[in-house]
């Protein structure tokens, strides 16, 4: 695999932990909720990432073609770009 893509890889990696510890940072009567939509949206982060990992091209951008904007622009450029292209998306 290309170094490059694996380094972004291990980006995408960190930034859905990232996300993760951003819904424990809120505060109030839906930091609860909002705790649980971050868990939620982590773990699909995490499913593109092992889907990459795996070099499993069609179905890491499957995956993150299901994701929220917001959560979908946690995926580094370049990997979504990647991901883009060995799917054959226009």
């Amino acid at each position: 695999m290309n170094p490059v893509i694996q380094t972004e890889i291990k980006r995408l990696e960190a930034a859905a932990r990232a996300w993760k510890r951003v819904g424990k940072t809120y505060k109030g009567a839906d930091a609860k909720k909002m705790q649980e939509v971050h868990d939620e949206d982590a773990a699909d982060l995490l499913a593109v990432h092992d889907a990459a990992k795996a070099e499993d091209w069609k179905h890491a951008w499957t995956l993150a073609g299901h994701l929220d904007t917001i959560v979908r622009d946690q995926i580094p450029t370049r990997l979504y770009y990647f991901l883009m292209k060995k799917a054959g998306a226009p």
